[in-house]
């Protein structure tokens, strides 16, 4: 997967990420796979989230940090999904994203690893297959066809 995301304001910059993700298991209801990513932001997004202004800096105590374009993060983790049944499933995600380029440097106080970890549970509408589809039309009554 290339993504390419910008804020809508474009105030945060933007930043592109390629993943690579592979299937590791299927069966029974559950699904899971491994991926890869690495993300690359301009230097606006970088100084929107690991720069320090002279302003922030005199009022913080750090130092001043104009952080610059490049690599972001690196990130590797597990997603898996499970279904309950028709209308009902589990996802979820383990990840550990290492900061790389400026980022790791700032003195923004994020950390250089971070573990990150996700569930949730997906209501999924689903539509009648096309063959029940027809015969429930088929069965309507004529009297209402006509109304």
């Amino acid at each position: 997967l290339l993504r390419y995301r910008q804020d809508v304001d474009g105030e945060r910059g933007t930043q592109t990420d390629l993943r690579l993700t592979a299937g590791i298991y299927s069966g029974s209801g559950l699904n899971a796979g491994i991926f890869a990513q690495t993300t690359w932001a301009d230097a606006k997004s970088t100084r929107f989230y690991h720069g320090i202004s002279a302003q922030l800096a005199a009022s913080s105590g750090l130092a001043a940090y104009d952080s610059q374009g490049g690599a972001l993060f690196s990130a590797a983790g597990l997603l898996w999904s499970y279904e309950l049944n028709r209308q009902w499933m589990l996802l979820g995600s383990v990840e550990s994203r290492q900061l790389r380029g400026d980022a790791a440097v700032s003195a923004s106080g994020i950390s250089e690893v971070s573990p990150k970890t996700a569930a949730v549970l997906e209501n999924t509408i689903r539509s009648a297959p096309p063959s029940r589809i027809a015969s429930s039309s088929a069965s309507v009554p004529a009297t209402l066809l006509r109304q």
